[in-house]
């Protein structure tokens, strides 16, 4: 028998937190019952794509939206779906509010089921602010079902409509104390036994790296052998390795790219850090969590993160660098207490939410074929 087929509508599928949501649940569900399609919002070759066509599904590329190109964005995703109306009968849209676009088109094409999925609360105002607010004011009326990763993200979109709490899972079993992979990497990188602080994250403007280099700027002037970790690449990582160098501290400053091996990189940490300026949930803060790390994350980041009182995580506004300072100074001390089959016994473990997840696919396509 045919999987259902569902439709996950993305920017790309590039290493961040919203694709790594979509993954993790994409290897552990029932892909002989169930089978993820991408549609996305960039004709690129992406970090996962060969791993989606390794598993079965499909890409599918349109034109970015642009209020200036309109006509030619309504047109080649109403063709898209004009095609494939029969092949896809549940969409689940990634795009926070610009979800409103491919929505309103999928339900003039007649797609039964149109899932809005919020993944963050914007907080910076750019030029598609503007976009943003009309979309969020109107995506009810093209969304059938609303899903958030956190009560913040759902109440700034869904307003007062109900929606569904939606986990970003984690393979908790993953995320254990290994001494071995923590020499491995700290002799990889050359830190010896340093004061590791980590942080894993797209750059971007959001993610506020340059504060974080400028409060180790000064965590480093209290100790020497201190070494700062970045994960991860995006569109700012030049302008931080600059920021790096024009402090002299370039050396203490490590840039490991886009990397597989996340939990063997934790491992070999001693602190996190996550100065957001918001986040919609925080699946990196939660992984080092897991791991045991203390962790000092912005108050942008919900504070849902932090699913148990013993978990060593401190909420910390950004308006003060030094509170961040003394903190990461402190954090040096704190022994790690690892929280893997705590966290595989909840909803954030990735397979009780796959799990979860493909029910509710199921249970829609069956209400769909009753209805016809």
């Amino acid at each position: 028998m045919e999987p259902i087929r569902i439709l996950h509508i993305v920017t790309s599928m590039e290493q961040g937190g919203i694709e790594n949501f979509i993954m993790n649940n994409y290897r552990y569900i029932d892909r002989e019952l169930v089978q993820f399609d991408f549609l996305k919002h960039r004709d690129s070759k992406d970090w996962f794509d060969e791993e989606i066509l390794n598993l079965g599904g499909r890409i599918y590329n349109v034109p970015s939206i642009n209020p200036l190109k309109q006509i030619k964005y309504d047109h080649q995703v109403e063709k898209f779906f004009k095609n494939n109306r029969e092949r896809y009968s549940i969409v689940h849209s990634h795009l926070n509010a610009l979800s409103t676009f491919p929505l309103r088109i999928a339900k003039k094409q007649g797609i039964p089921v149109r899932i809005a999925h919020s993944h963050a609360v914007p907080t910076m105002v750019t030029y598609k602010t503007p976009i943003i607010q009309l979309s969020r004011s109107v995506i009810n009326r093209y969304a059938t079902d609303a899903f958030a990763c956190s009560k913040e993200a759902g109440d700034w979109l869904f307003k007062n409509r109900k929606y569904s709490i939606i986990p970003n899972s984690i393979d908790a079993e993953k995320y254990v104390t290994d001494e071995v992979a923590r020499k491995e990497i700290r002799e990889e990188i050359n830190v010896g036994d340093g004061y590791l602080i980590g942080m894993v994250a797209s750059f971007r403007t959001i993610k506020n790296h340059s504060f974080l280099i400028n409060v180790f700027s000064k965590v480093l002037k209290q100790i020497p052998n201190a070494y700062l970790v970045l994960v991860g690449t995006g569109k700012t990582l030049e302008e931080i390795k600059k920021q790096a160098t024009s402090m002299n501290i370039s050396e203490h400053v490590i840039f490991m790219g886009v990397r597989k091996d996340i939990p063997r990189i934790l491992n070999a940490l001693d602190a996190f850090a996550l100065p957001s300026v918001t986040e919609g949930f925080s699946i990196a803060t939660l992984e080092a969590e897991t791991m045991g790390l203390p962790c000092i994350v912005s108050t942008g980041v919900p504070k849902e993160v932090k699913l148990f009182e013993n978990m060593k995580t401190d909420f910390v506004s950004v308006k003060n660098e030094d509170d961040w300072v003394n903190k990461l100074i402190a954090m040096k001390n704190v022994q790690k207490n690892n929280f893997s089959i705590s966290v595989s016994n909840t909803n954030y473990d990735v397979r009780k939410n796959a799990k979860d997840l493909m029910s509710f696919y199921e249970r829609k396509f069956s209400q769909i074929r009753s209805d016809h």
